[in-house]
């Protein structure tokens, strides 16, 4: 696996002849299926089968993306920058708030700049 997980889905639906047409809502269940797992694996301290879940997670969300074109790594690194804007809540320090500085995500200009020809 590459540090390009879009590039290494897209190849894996392609060793398997993924048709993009695929069942969306067979998708969603999957990620069902793997939000279960990893609650179980949680409540169990399996951090195994808590890793294996969110690896899943991930696999599948970046096929859908697939699916509608989406190209993630640009959408990714703008929710990142947005995040980056937030500020530590003073009342729970576990938690970030919105604060002045907060800029919200421009994922429209992301899914712009996105480009999946390598993939």
């Amino acid at each position: 696996m590459s540090k390009d997980w879009v590039k290494d889905v897209a190849q894996f639906q392609k060793l398997i002849g993924h048709n993009p047409a695929c069942d969306v809502e067979r998708r969603i269940e999957y990620l069902k299926e793997e939000v279960k797992e990893f609650e179980e694996s949680w409540h169990k301290q399996d951090v195994i089968e808590m890793a294996d879940a969110l690896g899943d997670l991930i696999y599948y969300a970046i096929g859908i993306a697939l699916v509608y074109r989406i190209d993630l790594r640009p959408v990714m690194d703008e929710i990142h920058k947005s995040n980056m804007t937030k500020t530590p809540d003073p009342s729970d320090y576990k938690n970030c708030i919105k604060g002045p500085s907060f800029k919200k995500p421009n994922i429209a200009l992301a899914l712009h700049e996105g480009d999946l020809t390598d993939v």
